[in-house]
């Protein structure tokens, strides 16, 4: 079946979706949206009924009116005037959610199939986490030409050290004049937000951070392995993607971590994690969470990442995106290893915990899936 006709099958499901505003304190001077598509309208839904996600109340017959985008007006449908001008879709029967966010995407170039999933799902914004600067200029000729997508912030390329595997969506860095060049770079491109990797150093994490912050622009990412989540707070860092480090972080043994733990490899830096999962210290993570709070630091779990990188099988929902890359993301999971397929599931069974914590702790955290359609 065509990805055409199973979107078409699936969104018979979505009863539909409006866009609401999203603050997120990440710095002064960042965007609400870097993309957004050029086309200007007033569309009027008449006869919805809108959920209030937060209390879980329900409002018959509505009529929302957006205006060049953004929700002008919202009330009972019997009371409001629709402008002559508007397209009218009568919404009756139908039910009206906030628009949805997935914080944590990659898009790269398979953009034409990633944005009508996201819009078959309500997703109606996405954070992009890392692409190879060409794919920017590409996204937004495409959405400002008028092609249906999500509302769109993004990282530019991520800032990572350690030798170059070529993937497109990194900047290999061993300077810090390299690190303050590749923030330049990601600035001209618009980026709202640098993201740096688990391998850059930190004398280079220190430059990335200082030449950021001269740009109002808030630093995100992987934890740098050589980076302390501590440090990294009070310097100033936003988010902390997939929890990398936390477990480190909240460790009676994360002293010894630091000196002893060989950390240069994906391989070695889970091990320190799983190790530091068996030594956690409330008191000491009280103490970080409070901070994260104090500071706007906003975790992103993925929690979903770990679940897919721990499964031996193609997930059944994999329907949704083209036989291309179906067949990729088979060939990876046939060619992973069983032991890094257990490592998966160790950390895959910890997350939770700690999501549960930081909940409890009443930090906030921000909804990602690191949706990508690549097999690498």
């Amino acid at each position: 079946m065509s990805l055409t006709r199973e979107l078409g099958s699936f969104k018979k499901y979505i009863v539909g979706f409006m866009a609401l505003w999203i603050v997120l304190a990440c710095g002064a001077g960042t965007s609400y949206a870097s993309i957004e598509p050029a086309t200007r309208q007033t569309l009027a839904l008449e006869h919805a009924t809108i959920v209030d996600v937060r209390s879980g109340k329900l409002t018959s017959d509505q009529t929302i009116i957006i205006k060049d985008n953004k929700i002008s007006h919202i009330g009972n449908s019997s009371q409001t005037a629709i402008p002559d001008y508007a397209q009218v879709r009568d919404a009756k029967g139908q039910y009206v959610i906030p628009g949805l966010w997935d914080m944590h995407v990659h898009l790269e170039d398979n953009y034409k199939n990633a944005f009508p999933l996201f819009l078959a799902n309500g997703v109606t914004g996405v954070r992009e986490m890392g692409a190879a600067l060409k794919n920017v200029d590409i996204w937004k000729t495409s959405i400002q030409a008028g092609m249906p997508a999500p509302r769109l912030v993004y990282a530019g390329s991520t800032l990572n050290g350690g030798p170059a595997d070529e993937a497109p969506h990194m900047f290999y860095l061993s300077t810090e004049e390299q690190a303050r060049e590749a923030v330049r770079l990601n600035v001209a491109k618009g980026a709202d937000h640098i993201k740096v990797y688990s391998w850059l150093p930190r004398p280079l994490f220190l430059a990335v951070m200082d030449e950021a912050n001269k740009y109002g622009l808030p630093v995100v990412g992987h934890l740098p392995v050589e980076v302390r989540a501590s440090e990294a707070v009070q310097l100033g860092f936003k988010s902390i993607e997939h929890l990398h480090g936390l477990f480190i972080a909240t460790s009676s043994i994360e002293d010894e971590l630091f000196k002893n733990a060989d950390m240069s490899d994906l391989l070695g830096y889970s091990l320190a994690e799983i190790e530091a999962s068996q030594a956690y210290d409330s008191v000491k993570a009280s103490k970080l969470f409070r901070k994260f709070k104090e500071k706007g630091v906003w975790p992103v779990p993925t929690m979903v990442t770990y679940l897919n990188m721990a499964k031996t099988e193609i997930d059944p929902r994999s329907k949704y995106v083209p036989t291309a890359v179906q067949k990729q993301w088979a060939e990876v999971i046939r060619a992973t290893p069983p032991e890094q397929t257990e490592l998966m599931e160790a950390i895959n069974s910890l997350t939770p915990g700690m999501v549960k914590k930081l909940n409890d702790a009443g930090v906030p955290m921000l909804a990602g899936t690191r949706f990508q359609l690549r097999n690498d």
